[in-house]
């Protein structure tokens, strides 16, 4: 009975789902590839925007460095701007589904 408690405790929470889609699923050098990153958000949770002030923990997004990317640029829907009385302050957030684009242009 201890034992299935301990597990209970320990299990991660995961609020969070994210897919990944890219247009087209192959591109030659030179070409820009469009990326839709979606966040689906278990009710009851939020997720921060990329700019969200300094206080919260802002969503960070990044592209793993490779030599197969020449830059990348992360676009992000219009978050939702509230006062948190936590932080004192506006932050931007998402509820239930965020969808990023990323453009990718490959090297």
């Amino acid at each position: 009975m201890l034992l299935i408690l301990c597990s209970g405790f320990a299990q991660r929470l995961d609020p969070v789902k994210w897919s990944l889609s890219v247009e087209p699923s192959a591109a030659p050098p030179g070409a820009t590839l469009l990326a839709r990153l979606t966040a689906r958000i278990d009710p009851g949770w939020h997720l921060y925007s990329l700019s969200t002030p300094a206080g919260p923990i802002p969503t960070t997004l990044r592209v793993e460095a490779s030599p197969e990317v020449a830059r990348f640029q992360v676009y992000q829907p219009s978050p939702k701007v509230n006062f948190d009385q936590n932080f004192k302050l506006d932050t931007e957030t998402y509820e239930k589904e965020a969808v990023f684009i990323v453009n990718v242009d490959v090297a």
